[in-house]
């Protein structure tokens, strides 16, 4: 079974959900469902402002990524890579 490391929340998702305590609703039980699966965790997409990211924050999700937190801008050195070796037959 192929599980995901992890699940990202849409920005549009987490508008919606703002808005409607009912849709809200909703989402709690689908990511309640959804930590089951993802390994790693689950990150909030698009927190632009503060009540957003309450809402992330009350429904349990910890990795989140928005302009709030600062915008994007260049990578200058990669960082955390992570070299797989080359695969090697079986009795070499």
């Amino acid at each position: 079974m192929l599980v995901p490391e992890y699940v990202k929340v849409d920005r549009s998702t987490i508008l919606q959900a703002v808005a409607s305590e009912t849709f809200r609703q909703f989402l709690d039980c689908l990511l309640r469902a959804v930590r089951t699966y993802a390994a790693e965790g689950i990150i909030g997409e698009g927190i632009e402002k503060a009540d957003e990211l309450q809402l992330v924050k009350d429904l349990g999700i910890t990795l989140v990524q928005g302009y709030i937190f600062g915008k994007p801008q260049e990578l200058k050195e990669p960082t955390g890579l992570h070299v797989v070796p080359e695969p090697q037959a079986i009795g070499q």
